[in-house]
């Protein structure tokens, strides 16, 4: 007997309304980029492209309070009366109803946790993000308005911060659909705001302003949704500090978020570092490149990261050969979809620039397949890093740590010298060092799997990411 795919089945599917979420994203930066690299001058360009990169560190500037408290939240969902210790010790303490004291005693500290993250970001934005971006402001035209476009987008990603804390809950609730929907409605009044204005050729303060309006708006609907979605019907407290929870989660929390610093923070900062040695045209062409890179990641990370709930609550119920089967599914799926993209891209994205008439050039085509070589690699042991954190173990923060160091001891070793390649060459020794393979072995060995599962995992995509990249150099020359 088949079963027939409903409207409503697509409207609850956290894949389905990821795709489309991310379709929308995506779409904003297919339709906005064309039109801001013509509409605006290369060192206006160059400053909404650190702009982009500030807000993109604003993404990761939870710390691991994002990832691991979604995390904790999951297990409090799934039962678990103890959000401390790793998953064998706090397996076994699961109870079929969910604890509501502690759901509450971890929202209120998390208050509290995100006003002092608001703070301390705020500080860090107005002293070193304002020295780091002030010699690209300076060169444009009339620096007065990026400067207001600057503190528009201070505004948002504190509110961005903020509203974090929201998201985490959400998100271990398995809300995942929700977000997305409105993520999709707030995606289309930015994408129709932000062409609007582009369109008209308004000057750039009104497309920062266009676009980051929404963001605000979504740190107070996010907050809604919430409130509408907690199983405690009574109220709690907004901020409420308990020591001891505090402490339970912030041993896995500080590894997250030295994790995450420590790699997408360094890919993000690149950007104002490279800002310092190079003029605004060859800064435009890096970070163009870094965008669509980021734009791709995002796409491939759909088909894994959008069942990270579904993963959690596996490992929590010991289900190991399930949560191997679903793993091994998202994995493949997101390779695939990052092979093609970034192949598509080499083909297209030089000629659709041209034809635009373009004041960004893009990179060549050989820095772009080896950058694209180094994420696919970077793409594949992040997953297996996510399969290992379902653990509530995470030992990454020593690897990171090291990886960190590594990258940014041999980005200014290289950077004079070599120039954009030396972004990509750095990365790419520090990973090799122990990320590319440590997080694999673990992760295969918290699943009781073995080499077998990891050539299942990657033999098609690999076969398609060369064909198709030789297929690209075969018609580019």
């Amino acid at each position: 007997m088949t079963t027939r795919l409903t409207f409503r089945d697509l409207w609850e599917s956290p894949t389905i309304t990821t795709w489309v979420s991310l379709a929308i994203s995506s779409l904003k930066s297919l339709v906005f980029l064309p039109l801001v690299v013509t509409v605006y001058s290369t060192a206006e360009v160059a400053t909404w492209f650190l702009f982009l990169s500030a807000i993109a560190i604003s993404n990761l500037f939870d710390l691991g309070f994002y990832s691991a408290g979604s995390r904790l939240v999951s297990y409090i969902m799934a039962g678990q009366n103890r959000v401390d210790g790793t998953f064998e010790e706090l397996y076994g303490t699961t109870e079929k109803k969910i604890n509501l004291i502690l759901y509450s005693r971890l929202y209120g500290t998390y208050g509290i946790i995100f006003v002092v993250l608001c703070l301390v970001f705020f500080f860090a934005l107005i002293t070193l993000g304002t020295y780091t971006i002030s010699n690209t402001i300076n060169e444009t035209q009339d620096p007065s308005i990026l400067w207001n476009s600057w503190i528009v987008v201070i505004i948002s990603m504190i509110c961005n911060v903020y509203g974090k804390k929201y998201k985490t809950f959400l998100h271990g609730m398995n809300k995942i659909s929700l977000m997305n929907r409105w993520n999709t409605l707030f995606g289309i009044l930015t994408l129709i705001g932000g062409f609007i204005v582009l369109k008209i050729e308004l000057n750039i303060f009104w497309f920062v302003f266009m676009t980051q309006i929404f963001v605000i708006l979504s740190a107070l609907r996010d907050k809604f949704l919430l409130i509408n979605s907690m199983p405690v019907k009574s109220k709690i407290p907004r901020f409420y500090w308990d020591k001891e929870l505090f402490m339970d989660v912030w041993k896995p929390t500080w590894r997250t978020g030295l994790g995450i610093l420590g790699s997408s923070g360094i890919t993000e900062a690149s950007g104002f570092i490279y800002a310092q040695y190079t003029n605004p045209g060859q800064l435009a062409s890096y970070l163009l490149a870094l965008r669509i890179m980021n734009f791709v990641s995002t796409i491939s990370k759909a088909p894994f990261y959008s069942k990270l709930p579904i993963y959690n609550k596996l490992r929590a119920e010991n289900k190991l050969a399930e949560l191997s089967e679903i793993t091994k599914k998202g994995i493949i799926l997101s390779l695939l979809v990052f092979s093609i993209t970034t192949s598509l891209l080499a083909i297209f994205t030089e000629i659709i620039l041209i034809r635009i008439g373009s004041n960004v050039e893009f990179v060549s085509l050989v820095f772009w397949f080896v950058m694209s070589l180094v994420w696919f690699i970077d793409r594949n042991d992040s997953m297996h890093a996510q399969i290992y954190s379902t653990t509530n173990k995470i030992p990454f923060y020593i690897t990171i740590s090291i990886t960190g160091i590594i990258n940014i001891l041999l980005l200014f070793l290289l950077i004079e010298e070599y120039g954009i390649w030396s972004f990509v060459i750095s990365t790419a020794i520090a990973n090799l060092v122990i990320n590319n393979w440590w997080n694999v072995k673990i992760s295969l060995e918290s699943l009781n799997q073995n080499i077998r599962y990891l050539y299942k995992t990657l033999v098609l995509p690999i076969f398609l990411f060369l064909m198709l990249f030789s297929i690209a150099f075969l018609i580019k020359g």
